[in-house]
Order: structure tokens, then sequence, then C-alpha cells
């Protein structure tokens, strides 16, 4: 959505050029110091720099290759809302090379943040 672009675009009919993953080139300008630059240019430079930073490396989290890595909904809303601050040290070690499972979507990448699911919730005990 903080992109204007789809998660996965197809080259055109005639082009010899590659498949386009909205997460890798996202983290690619990430890794640069650029992220920003992955902001819908149809906003034209009208929005919050830092809320725009934070939903994309929320949306890098969330994207997370292994399920077990990404924050639940109810984390993702206090980030939203400003009452939990977005993790920086998952910042440090998402998605960088190590030796796991290969997806096609993914590539091979580290699971660096914990789940926020750790306890059992007591909203499902007993049940």
């Amino acid at each position: 959505v903080a992109c204007g672009r789809r998660p996965l675009e197809q080259p055109t009919a005639g082009s010899q050029g590659e498949q386009f993953l909205l997460v890798d080139w996202v983290v690619k300008n990430w890794r640069k110091g650029s992220i920003l630059h992955t902001v819908d240019a149809g906003l034209g430079g009208e929005y919050a720099r830092e809320e725009a930073e934070m939903v994309l490396k929320l949306g890098l989290l969330c994207s997370h290759p292994h399920p077990a890595a990404r924050p639940s909904m109810r984390l993702v809303v206090q980030y939203l809302e400003g009452c939990a601050p977005l993790p920086e040290l998952f910042l440090a070690y998402l998605y960088t090379n190590v030796s796991l499972p290969h997806d096609d979507c993914f590539d091979d990448y580290v699971i660096s943040y914990p789940s926020s699911m750790t306890s059992t919730s007591t909203l499902f005990g007993g049940r």
C-alpha cells in the first residue's frame, strides 16, 4: 500500500526483464539507506517521513518468510498506534542470507525476530 505497486509483477511480453518482487525491492532500498525511495510517487512527497519509514519497515517484518518471525496483529496495531516502538534489532538481521530452506518467492533469510505469541493465550485456554 505504501509503495503503490503490486507485490509481484510479471515481466511484460517480449521483455527480457525478471519478475519483480516488491519485498526484494524494499529490502534492497532499506539496505542502501533509501527505503523512502519506495514510497508511492503518486503521493507527491506529501506524507510524514517517519510514519512512511515505520510502515515500510513494519511491512518487511510482517512479510517475513517464516510466519513464526512475524508479529501478531495485536502487536502490529500497537506499532501503528505508537503504543509500542518498532524493534530496532530485527533490522540488523532481517533478510540476511543464511542457510535455510529455500522458497520460490524469497531468498534464504534468518529468523531474527521472535514471535510475539510465545505464551499461551488465555482467549483460547480450555477450549
